[in-house]
């Protein structure tokens, strides 16, 4: 699709009728992040650190304000999550060649709402026109039945507004604030969670585990249980001397990974205060959650991590762990939506056979069942609103 050369027949109407062209338009430059975009004299350009650009004419109250942003969903599923997480009261909905425009009311405001992709990016843009006059209805014997104020933000405007806006060269990207739609996973075992729904994300629930998630957005491995081998027994697995939570998490993990076909590299490791002992006393001599930075497939982590170690014998000892993770600076919406997996994840009907079978030898062993207590993360979805409304 070419997006910025497709325009809906109410633009073109509008070029046709005498809208502004840009051909006499000079180079507007927002200094903060340098994004600049060709506009008539009078227009100015701003942007606040929440990630929204808007463009006004001076001395009018005809204005756009629009987010650069980035969306696991599809253009419709993104338009579609703004319409059932803000309070707009939508009147028309517009499926364009190149964008999906709404038309509504937002409290007392009417706007107008365009999503638009552009390459990997989507454009929110919103529409704010002048206030207009009050306009009455009356019955059909005369009496005044309500006084409203009509929109005046036209077609004309929003035609050169958006030409403004498509101009554009640079700005800062920012994930847009989405739900994340979520689908009910089951195991054989009857281990269970609530995963993402996206496409290109897949699963896997067995033993206790719940394991998978997109390679290049977001990660979540719970209730792995790992087999450490002492130094001087064998030269195969995992081998480390007994360790305390966190630095098994810097030496125990990687090799773990390496078991799997994969390499990870640690960068820094942050106990999380207030988690000493996070997974109680008894088989855990130490055991924490920590904020943990990584490389993986080419990119930098952000994970959330229980890190718990447990001695089993002479030659071996347990390093239990569960993880979320994104990239840096990758959507708050998904490792939301990851932290509500963590905290919808079940494993109880599993735990035990599990542990029997990944220590192998041992008989029993004290081990949690679900060492996460949901309270202590809260997944806030940040609304829509709180862009449109600035």
């Amino acid at each position: 699709m070419k997006i910025h050369s497709a325009l809906n027949f109410a633009l073109i109407g509008s070029l046709m009728c005498g809208t502004p062209t840009l051909s006499s338009a000079a180079p507007l430059t927002e200094a903060t992040t340098g994004l600049q975009v060709d506009a008539p004299k009078k227009f100015t350009l701003s942007y606040d650190q929440s990630g929204l650009y808007t463009i006004k004419k001076k001395k009018a109250k005809t204005k756009a304000n629009f987010v650069i942003g980035t969306s696991p969903l599809s253009t419709k599923a993104t338009a579609d999550d703004y319409i059932a997480s803000s309070d707009i009261k939508v009147q028309k909905y517009d499926e364009l060649s190149d964008s999906i425009l709404i038309k509504g009311k937002l409290g007392k405001k009417s706007i107008q709402v365009r999503f638009r992709p552009v390459g990997s990016e989507m454009e929110v843009i919103t529409y704010f026109g002048k206030n207009g006059k009050k306009k009455k209805k009356r019955s059909s014997k005369g009496r005044t039945l309500r006084t409203s104020i009509q929109p005046r933000v036209t077609v004309r405007e929003i035609a050169l507004l958006d030409q403004i806006i498509r101009s554009r060269q640079g700005g800062r990207v920012v994930p847009l604030p989405i739900t994340i739609p979520t689908r009910q996973l089951v195991g054989i075992d009857g281990t269970s969670a609530l995963v993402p729904n996206l496409p290109g994300w897949t699963f896997d629930a067995r033993d206790g585990i719940i394991s998978g998630g997109n390679p290049t957005q977001g990660i979540v491995n719970l209730g792995i249980p790992t087999l450490v081998i002492l130094p001087g027994f064998f030269n195969y697995g995992v081998v480390s001397s007994f360790t305390t939570a966190a630095n098994a998490l810097a030496t125990v993990w990687p090799q773990q990974v390496a078991t799997l076909g994969a390499q990870v590299q640690v960068l820094a490791i942050q106990q999380i205060p207030g988690t000493s002992n996070w997974l109680g006393g008894g088989a855990y001599l130490d055991s924490g959650l920590f904020a943990v930075r990584f490389r993986f497939n080419n990119r930098t982590w952000d994970g959330i991590f229980v890190s718990g170690c447990a001695p089993i014998d002479f030659q071996s000892w347990l390093w239990y762990h569960s993880y979320i993770a994104v990239p840096v600076n990758g959507s708050q919406a998904i490792a939301n939506a990851l932290v509500n997996t963590w905290s919808t994840w079940d494993n109880s009907n599993a735990n035990a056979a599990r542990l029997q079978d990944a220590l192998n030898t041992i008989a029993t062993t004290v081990i949690p069942g679900n060492p996460i207590d949901p309270d202590v993360f809260d997944a806030i979805h940040q609304k829509w609103v709180d862009y449109i409304r600035q």
